[in-house]
């Protein structure tokens, strides 16, 4: 299955994808085949590189504006573009693909594999520090245990294959985001200590995003992390005002924080609609606009009562569904702001937007995105 997890790319996947994203995926494969050239490689998950490697400093970690790319095609339009230089970001957390449990494109069984990889219609601004990011998913992480230091290998040369492919040089840091629990923080641990260290062979470090659950729990082995101030509600329940961010939802967990490891800030600034049929959570709608008064109906602020059957794209919206609009709205984002920075902000901390997207980022007016970056 090593092998698999590097090349994996479902028939359905193929089949749905033009000739020349096919093409893409074939280059891919070739630049992980010629990974070696002109750079040490981790192959061997058995084998101590620090033995052949020698090791590079660590750069420190520079205080930045920062934002993520959240996106499964990295095509940034030319307004986001903008934004960057804009807002003299200097530090983009790209997205790379995830760690899943899903099926093996060989047959039915269910196999750890990454999935969802973004495909580079551009490559980065050579300008900017890069960081990959891997999501890693809970039912990955259970079937990983005791086979951490493999997994770990292949993630890390599955980045490499990648930034090589797409001449991205200018990483500094690899991050990991994962909402680990008690049952799974031992696997999860693992993977990060074995990426700590073989990284740290490189001269490259690692950070974790942090959960505000997660405050109060012992830190990831890692360099940093990445405090993240969103999605802090609960979604699924029909009765919550706002699950991306609401003051009051986070209060608790920011009180009297301590947290041993240096930590970044990261603030939403994306929208979304929460669907319910018969008050039960059905599916998030990224793209929805109910201001179309023949399909929605107004209800309470931000609740909408669909009155006529129709599709959002794939999704078949039924006459009483209810769809509950939510915003990161900027007085939330700047009372959250003032708690962290009086309860958990040291030296040198970042703030991260998220995430790189034209449609949500234009609800801000300049001043607005100036005083969420603002340290």
């Amino acid at each position: 299955m090593r092998n698999l997890f590097l090349i994996f790319v479902t028939v359905k996947q193929l089949t749905d994808q033009n000739l020349q994203q096919m093409k893409l995926y074939i280059a891919i494969l070739g630049g992980m085949l010629m990974i070696g050239c002109g750079h040490p490689v981790i192959q061997d998950a058995n084998h101590d590189y620090t033995d052949t490697v020698q090791s590079e400093a660590i750069k420190p970690h520079q205080a930045c504006n920062s934002i993520y790319y959240w996106k499964t095609t990295f095509n940034p339009t030319e307004s986001e573009l903008n934004f960057l230089k804009e807002y003299d970001v200097k530090r983009l957390y790209v997205r790379f693909f995830d760690v899943a449990l899903d099926n093996s494109w060989l047959g039915e069984q269910l196999s750890v594999v990454p999935i969802a990889t973004t495909v580079f219609i551009q490559s980065p601004p050579a300008t900017m520090e890069i960081v990959p990011t891997v999501y890693i998913t809970l039912d990955a992480l259970r079937n990983i245990k005791g086979q951490e230091a493999e997994y770990a290998h292949k993630i890390l040369t599955r980045i490499r294959a990648m930034a090589t492919r797409h001449k991205i040089s200018n990483i500094n840091e690899v991050q990991f985001d994962c909402d680990w629990t008690g049952t799974t923080q031992e696997s999860y641990f693992e993977l990060c200590r074995i990426a700590r260290d073989t990284l740290h062979v490189r001269g490259i470090g690692v950070s974790a995003t942090i959960r505000l659950h997660q405050l109060r729990k012992d830190p990831p082995p890692v360099d940093r992390g990445v405090l993240m101030l969103y999605n802090t509600g609960a979604l699924k329940n029909a009765d919550t005002e706002n699950s991306i961010l609401n003051y009051s939802d986070i209060e608790f967990y920011l009180k009297n924080a301590v947290y041993p490891l240096h930590l970044d800030f990261a603030y939403p600034t994306f929208s979304w609609g929460v669907w319910f049929r018969d008050n039960k959570f059905r599916a998030i709608l990224h793209t929805i606009n109910c201001s179309d008064r023949a399909y929605y109906q107004s209800q309470t602020k931000g609740i909408y009562k669909v009155i006529k059957d129709h599709y959002l794209g794939s999704q078949e919206l039924l006459k009483g569904d209810i769809i509950r609009l939510e915003n990161s709205h900027f007085v939330e984002i700047l009372k959250t702001k003032c708690q962290v920075e009086k309860e958990l902000a040291r030296n040198n901390y970042s703030i991260i937007l998220y995430h790189l997207d034209s449609a949500n980022l234009s609800k801000y007016t300049p001043n607005e995105i100036t005083y969420i970056y603002n340290r």
